[in-house]
């Protein structure tokens, strides 16, 4: 699977983004995420595209944690 690690600045937000996650609402199409607080959620390609990418020594404990939770075949892009 997937993943791209993300930092939001303006909310101080540190997230993992499945890019090939997509997700259908009444409110449009979304990307699966999971954020640094434990929590999967939707985000918004403006959201993603209004954050940055970030350096794997920023990221390792959020992939960590992600691969704890059973997300044991992750790709890093």
């Amino acid at each position: 699977m997937k993943v791209k690690f993300l930092y939001n600045q303006e909310n101080e937000d540190l997230f993992a983004v499945f890019p090939t996650e997509i997700v259908k609402s009444i409110f449009g199409k979304f990307k699966s995420c999971y954020s640094r607080i434990g929590q999967h959620s939707l985000c918004s390609d403006e959201y993603i595209n209004e954050s940055r990418e970030v350096e794997p020594e920023y990221y390792f404990p959020l992939l960590n944690e992600l691969k704890q939770i059973g997300y044991d075949n992750l790709e890093v892009i």
